[in-house]
């Protein structure tokens, strides 16, 4: 995979709300999902339906997700005012760790990219000691070719895919289809699987309270700096892990799933941009992960039971 280096950003970023509009331009970067490739892609912004950002995408469309309960109105004109600032398409889904009712924003999200590693490491976790090096490197750098490794060593295919949507099930999301074939030249299987930001929310909200995820949630702390963006660079002790690539209409697609930790007051957040180039959709990832922490004590945040 080719690595891209030089994106970390400093902390303080809540001053960013207020420049938006100064969005930096990526040039040529490709996304890390890719067959040996490093990948990318992109959201939207309205509650309903989000575009489908590639075509082929549709093939595994799942069904609608479980509908949240809508934000206050003061925290949903607030994200509309961030949203105005920007030429991207915006969304944002959280959830309280441990169960209830989320809330989400904007658009509902599209293909998961290097997302979809996270459920992929959980389930070749049963594997034991063999796969652990390919499970690093697959979260911490984001491998695609270790990420193929582990989709192989579940068997590939259909076989893989009902495994990963095995722990998409045990794990809070209910509605998400694993995409078990390559849809997208040059992309792996699982990374074009659609997977929208309320169920992404409601999986990782599950994640703190599954033993079976403890050593996947600890790569996702300790992931390299091409995925310091976000939520990532102020919250201590945030989980993480970025997905990024290009759309087939040459616009990026960059995504995070995130479990943050303030105690007892535990939330899981995806986020996705669909900017012009990734560059500026990882500038404003940034942003809205800064109106993220803004907002924390106005989220509904909860913890794993007793």
């Amino acid at each position: 995979m080719q690595r891209i280096h030089g994106f970390g950003r400093a902390r303080g970023l809540i001053t960013a709300l207020l420049t938006v509009g100064a969005l930096a331009v990526a040039g040529c970067t490709i996304g890390d999902d890719g067959s040996g490739v490093a990948s990318h892609t992109a959201a939207s912004t309205s509650p309903l339906v989000a575009p489908t950002l590639n075509p082929s995408a549709s093939a595994s469309r799942s069904a609608p997700p479980s509908r949240p309960a809508p934000p206050e109105p003061a925290l949903a004109a607030s994200f509309k005012t961030l949203v105005a600032q920007t030429d991207a398409t915006v969304g944002v889904a959280v959830a309280p760790v441990g169960g209830g009712p989320g809330l989400a924003f904007g658009a509902a999200g599209d293909v998961a990219w290097s997302t979809s590693k996270v459920p992929l490491a959980i389930a070749a976790s049963v594997l034991g000691p063999s796969v652990q090096a390919d499970t690093r490197s697959a979260i911490i750098e984001s491998d695609n070719a270790a990420a193929q490794r582990l989709w192989e060593r579940l068997g590939g295919g259909r076989t893989a895919a009902a495994k990963v949507q095995a722990v998409l099930r045990a794990d809070g999301d209910q509605q998400t289809t694993v995409n078990p074939f390559v849809t997208r030249p040059g992309y792996t299987a699982f990374g074009q699987t659609v997977w929208t930001y309320a169920n992404q929310a409601a999986f990782a909200a599950h994640l703190p309270c599954d033993p079976k995820a403890a050593p996947i949630l600890q790569l996702m702390q300790d992931v390299d700096t091409d995925q310091h963006w976000g939520v990532q660079q102020l919250f201590d002790g945030s989980a993480v892990k970025g997905g990024w690539g290009p759309t087939t209409d040459g616009r990026y697609y960059v995504r995070q799933l995130a479990v943050l930790d303030r105690g007892q007051r535990k939330v899981a957040v995806s986020i996705g941009i669909l900017a012009p180039d990734f560059g500026s959709g990882q500038t404003l990832l940034d942003t809205v992960g800064a109106w993220v922490h803004a907002n924390f004590d106005r989220l509904p945040t909860g913890s794993c039971p007793a």
